[in-house]
């Protein structure tokens, strides 16, 4: 598994709100009960806040087939009480 790198900076826009972020990314091979798997994550993270922002993963088989996909976006965000 590679060592999460920050790729870059993007402005995304959410059901929450619109946010600059920085881009890191996450790759490697993984062994699962089908054999080896590449699996990446994707993550925006909004420095001001520390938090992350979009999530996304997938999950190949070793012939490069799509064997998962999940994305998660940020809805709301509370201001502290």
């Amino acid at each position: 598994m590679s060592c999460p790198t920050v790729t870059g900076r993007e402005r995304i826009t959410v059901s929450a709100d619109e946010f600059d972020t920085f881009v890191i990314q996450v790759a490697g091979w993984r062994t699962n009960s089908n054999g080896q798997v590449r699996v990446e994550w994707k993550i925006w993270i909004d420095p001001s806040i520390s938090f992350d922002i979009a999530r996304e993963f997938t999950r190949r088989n070793r012939s490069g087939k799509l064997d998962e996909m999940l994305n998660t976006r940020l809805v709301a965000l509370a201001e502290p009480k």
